[in-house]
Parts: structure tokens; sequence; C-alpha cells
């Protein structure tokens, strides 16, 4: 028998784009698929969009949840979830036609350790198949591990959560944080990483097409910087100290411009996180003003 795709799909008032997310769910040439909607909390006609598909076709799956963020769906969704693989989807993205087909394909022929990604075009908001190629690398070229994750993920290279197909074992006893508001991904995918001894591998195919909305483009940028301060001290060792100070460097140095472009009024301190003084990021940051030094020569292309 055919393994099965759960497709996992948090929605959060997206009635604009839901039918256009649901369609290309349905135009995969691999049909053994079951595909979990959770309902954040939508106050819009979004359920009643969706309604309609599960009457149509029962492999369409609803369930409601107050709301409590994507994270908190995306976890309910993976307690429903009854295939081989996982696939997260947000409600305004989509996948092309032939996406399970070939990701399979290449995963039945690929080392147990690895979990493929695939290539990204971005969409515009009005028309999500009028597509460029994402604006960052999803690529180095390798094999990602934890290391070249914590080292590199956002500044050289990205990749969005529904470019990935997951195996469903990796979240037997795994689940989304859901105490960060932004940046989770990049969490989940060191978490998985490190304690699964996993690596991600780009499979060079653009198979996934996301949505560059208004609400992309104008995150909290507090809230950014504060998610990836916590990210970056909880996963600190001996080995990635210097990655540590140089990404706090260009995260602060990018905290001021964002001050002077009066998008933020205060300075977020990468030693107070959570509310709670961290002595050890506080001793650490002893160096940084060396690093912010230089992180401000390099800009004004001094050094």
């Amino acid at each position: 028998m055919k393994p099965i795709v759960s497709i996992i799909i948090p929605l959060f008032n997206s009635e604009e784009y839901i039918v256009e997310t649901l369609n290309s769910v349905m135009s995969q040439t691999y049909q053994n698929w079951e595909c979990i909607i959770i309902d954040d909390g939508s106050t819009d006609n979004s359920s009643t969009i969706v309604l309609n598909y599960c009457g149509e076709d029962t492999r369409f799956i609803y369930y409601k949840q107050k709301n409590a963020g994507p994270s908190k769906a995306r976890n309910t969704g993976l307690k429903y979830a009854v295939g081989n693989y996982i696939q997260f989807l947000d409600a305004d993205d989509v996948i092309l036609p032939k996406r399970f087909e070939t990701m399979i394909s290449v995963y039945e022929k690929t080392e147990d350790n690895v979990i493929l990604y695939s290539d990204i075009l971005t969409g515009n908001n009005d028309n999500i198949y009028d597509t460029e190629i994402f604006h960052k690398s999803t690529t180095l070229g390798e094999d990602l591990d934890g290391h070249l994750l914590y080292k590199n993920f956002g500044v050289i290279l990205s990749f969005i959560p529904g470019s990935i197909l997951f195996k469903k074992e990796i979240f037997d006893d795994l689940f989304w944080d859901e105490s960060l508001s932004f940046s989770e991904d990049w969490e989940l995918y060191i978490r998985i990483a490190l304690n699964k001894k996993q690596v991600f591998r780009n499979l060079p195919e653009k198979l996934f097409i996301y949505r560059n909305t208004n609400n992309s483009l104008s995150k909290n940028s507090k809230k950014v910087i504060i998610s990836n301060y916590i990210i970056m001290y909880k996963y600190i060792n001996v080995l990635n100290l210097s990655t540590y100070l140089n990404r706090v460097s260009l995260l602060t140095y990018k905290n001021i411009l964002h001050i002077r472009h009066r998008r933020m009024k205060s300075l977020v301190m990468p030693f107070m996180l959570n509310g709670r003084f961290k002595m050890g990021a506080f001793l650490l940051l002893l160096l940084l003003p060396i690093y912010l030094l230089k992180t401000i020569l390099i800009k004004k292309k001094l050094l």
C-alpha cells in the first residue's frame, strides 16, 4: 500500500486564500493523502468554505480550537495525523501537483537520517501563480546538520515549513514550541537535527509556492528579535560561541536600525529573555562590542 501523507493546515481568517490552498491539495498526482484543517478560532467565512470541501471529499478533516497560534494548531494536527509523512501547509500557500509523487519517490532511495525539502517559489499576493525565485538561498550545497542550521539559518539561507516533507516518526515525541511567536520553524529544525540526528537535504525542484502577503512583510520586529535571541541562547555551546556573538551583534545592529526607522522604540537586551536575567548571556556579551564594531565597519565597507 502507498504511504499516506498527512497535510496539516492551521487556519485563521483565511477566507481570501483557503480555496486555492485546498485546490492545490486536490490537484496532487499522488492521491493517498488526508488533509487536516485546524481552525484556530477563525471569525470570518473560512470554516464554511472548509466544511464544504469536507462534505465533498472525506479526505478533508476539520477541527476547531480556541485561538492559540499556528504552533498550537500544528501540534493539534499532529495528534490526529495517521500518515507516514507530514506536510505542514499554511492556509495561504500552495503545493504544486507533482510534489508528493516526486518527494516520496526520492525518499524511497534516501538514507534514513535525511529530511527532504524542496525549492521554493514566491507568489504574488493577488495571484499566487505569478511567481519569482524565493528571496533567500534555500541551500548551502550540502546537507544541513544542527551546527550549519544554527550558524546560517535566516542569514545566508532560509526555507519554509511548507517546503519540507517530514517523516511522521520525527514527531512521535517532538512538537512545535508554542512559547515562540516567531522563528519557531528555525528552532524546530535545530531541535530535530540535534535530538534526532537528522540532516536536512535540499531537493532542487520547485514544488511549493509561498504567498508574499502584506502580513508576511510586516512582522513584529521586536518579537522576531526576541525569538532569535532565545533560540541562539538555547542552543549555544563551546563550538558555536563565535557564531552566537556574531549573530547577536547582527541582531543588535538590526535592532538599532529599526529604532532609527521608528519600527521599534527601544533596544531589546539579549541578556534579558522572558523577563529573566541570563548571567551566561551577559558575560558573553562582554565581547559583543567587538563584534558589533566589526559588523558596523563591514556595513560601511571599512573592513
